[in-house]
């Protein structure tokens, strides 16, 4: 496998929302902010040159960590404001829904990174609290074609189908 990006976006990571219907047609409510996550990206020194530069026909593992902010509610008052309270979660258990933020991410780097997000085969989301301020995406895109090339691929489709007959 070799890896071929790995990076973090220094950001409040968002879900991707449902698409909206307007007088014209449907619509990306969040094509904004995406266009800001990538520009985080290219911040960092990633970018496509030109669109025959993207990734097409690789299957690709990606990896996604969506760090949020705990709510105020979790901490507790006056001397104990930086102590988390033994009643709060451990795990974000609210919404956005882990697979929006998985979406959102790969709906940001298609045309950005790859042709089409059809291509990602594989994936580990990850949904964590961080500390205020310290809210993060951090994004790790494996390329897979080794394993093809070498048979390393799934080893296990599933039982064979039966005939009919």
């Amino acid at each position: 496998m070799g890896l071929l990006y790995k990076f973090t976006v220094p950001h409040a990571p968002k879900g991707q929302p449902r698409a909206g219907r307007g007088k014209w047609g449907s619509f990306d409510p969040a094509a904004p902010v995406k266009e800001a996550f990538r520009l985080h990206i290219q911040s960092l020194g990633i970018t496509v040159p030109n669109p025959d530069d993207l990734i097409k026909g690789v299957p690709l593992r990606v990896d996604v960590t969506s760090y949020i902010a705990r709510p105020k509610g979790h901490y507790g008052t006056g001397k104990n404001v930086q102590l988390i309270k033994k009643s709060s979660d451990w795990f974000p258990l609210g919404t956005p829904d882990l697979d929006n933020y998985y979406k959102f991410v790969l709906d940001a780097l298609t045309k950005f990174i790859w042709h089409d997000d059809s291509i990602v085969v594989e994936g580990m989301m990850k949904k964590r609290y961080t500390w205020p301020g310290t809210e993060r995406t951090e994004v790790r895109i494996v390329s897979l074609e080794v394993m093809c090339e070498n048979n390393e691929g799934p080893v296990w489709d599933g039982p064979p189908p039966k005939k009919k007959g």
